[in-house]
């Protein structure tokens, strides 16, 4: 007997949420009040789900891919408490969120978190292919990061107005993207076929979606042209729910 699937019920409830989400983002039918919630409740709901499936995943994995499972699900966990405390600044305190703020440390924790796990999915058994893993992703993501530099951080950082710790804060952001780049290149090259190929993949896209958010949150902040309720929202949204799918 075949082992029953989720995918069909958790791709369809993914679907209606981000359309809901992004479509009440572009009409905006209450104003900038409803905005507001949507883009808060929307964001911190994404990654909670997110948070509750890779649990899910961990439980029903085995061995060195369980522990894999439940860092990644402690990464998107730290997410989901930075998306709160965002929501409860503008939505509870009705306050504008200070940049840096708490949420910026749950933010920049998750990273290691998460990248760590998806190192430990591509660890190989033998230690001479995984130091072989290790050099290509390593090379990939020095690559990365030198067009990431050049044609984004430098320019942000040279133009900006921004304290020193905002400019900190704020390149911490892609900086710790292309660690998950990083940990993603080695995950794929280990996992190229078979169902854990697949799973990463999707999980690659997801990221690659949250990344390009924080990119433009990155480029927005230090320019002070940040605000809730906007396309970056609606990038964090769809990137947890394809990291939760």
């Amino acid at each position: 007997m075949s082992r029953p699937t989720l995918l069909g019920p958790l791709a369809a409830v993914s679907l209606i949420f981000a359309a809901v989400c992004a479509l009440w983002l572009i009409v905006r039918p209450f104003g900038e009040v409803g905005v507001l919630t949507v883009s808060d409740l929307g964001t911190t709901a994404a990654a909670a789900w997110a948070t509750s499936l890779s649990l899910l995943a961990a439980i029903r994995s085995r061995s060195r891919i369980r522990l894999a499972w439940f860092l990644v699900a402690s990464g998107l966990a730290a997410w989901t408490i930075a998306e709160g405390i965002w929501a409860t600044y503008e939505m509870l305190l009705d306050r504008e969120v200070p940049f840096p703020s708490p949420a910026d440390v749950a933010y920049l924790a998750a990273y290691p978190l998460v990248g760590l796990g998806l190192v430990i999915v591509a660890s190989p058994e033998r230690s001479l292919a995984r130091l072989r893993t290790l050099l290509d992703g390593t090379a990939l993501v020095c690559a990365a990061t030198a067009i990431v530099w050049h044609a984004i951080l430098l320019p942000i950082y040279s133009d900006s107005d921004a304290t020193w710790i905002e400019k900190t804060v704020g390149g911490a952001y892609p900086l710790g993207d292309l660690i998950l780049l990083f940990a993603l290149a080695l995950a794929l090259y280990a996992n190229r076929s078979g169902r854990v190929g697949k799973v990463i993949t999707v999980f690659a896209i997801g990221m690659g979606i949250y990344m390009l958010a924080d990119l433009a949150f990155a480029y927005l902040t230090l320019d002070d042209a940040f605000s809730s309720g906007t396309f970056v929202d609606l990038g964090w949204i769809f990137g947890y729910l394809m990291i939760g799918y």
